[in-house]
């Protein structure tokens, strides 16, 4: 039998922010900090990490693609393309 793991704070989503958060929070080396993320790490990942291929995610897995709702008069078929990766939406690597 495991004994359950307890945490001081649980951050939803491990896009930059989250991140950012998390990582403030574990400054203090007493505080236990469990980050819940959809999708992968983007570690070694150039599909992700290369910002000119991101045209090539969308609609793909890595890809919550969050449709919006049809308005009566324009803007119709809006698709909101959200990262679904550790780490947040695509970047440039050095």
């Amino acid at each position: 039998m495991s004994v359950p793991v307890v945490y001081d704070y649980v951050v939803i989503g491990g896009g930059t922010a989250g991140s950012v958060i998390a990582s403030r929070l574990t400054e203090d080396p007493d505080i236990r900090v469990a980050v819940i993320e959809g999708g992968p790490s983007d570690v070694d990942r150039p599909d992700v990490l290369t910002l000119r291929r991101w045209l090539g995610l969308l609609g793909g897995d890595l890809d919550y693609d969050y449709p919006t709702t049809e308005q009566p008069r324009g803007n119709s078929h809006i698709r909101h393309s959200r990262a679904r990766v550790l780490g947040g939406a695509p970047r440039t690597t050095p």
